[in-house]
């Protein structure tokens, strides 16, 4: 199963320093989406949230372990870190049946 490109380092070719800032491994301008996030919390009377690097290394390594192991999702030991596990597989409606169901409706 291809579970998709997924790399386990997130440091690859730069860092945020823990900053929040651009994101060396995706070009993922971190501060920009905590910023935007942290503003739909405020507007709901829940506290901020910071960017932590070392949540965001382990993250990214438990990422990598899970794609590497055929993209089963599980729970990793996240000592006290709450997890929000997402799987996607892209849409690839167009084979007989599919178009067999799409046509009678069902």
């Amino acid at each position: 199963m291809d579970c998709g490109s997924i790399d386990g380092n997130s440091g690859n070719g730069g860092s945020n320093g823990g900053d929040g800032g651009s994101n060396g491994s995706s070009g993922v301008d971190v501060a920009a989406i905590l910023e935007e996030h942290n503003k739909a919390r405020q507007e709901v009377g829940v506290p901020d949230l910071a960017w932590d690097e070392g949540v965001a290394l382990a993250a990214q390594q438990w990422a990598a372990e899970l794609a590497s192991s055929g993209c089963n999702l599980e729970h990793g030991g996240a000592d006290g870190l709450g997890q929000n596990l997402y799987w996607k597989a892209p849409v690839q409606l167009n084979s007989a049946e599919d178009r067999a169901a799409v046509q009678s409706g069902t």
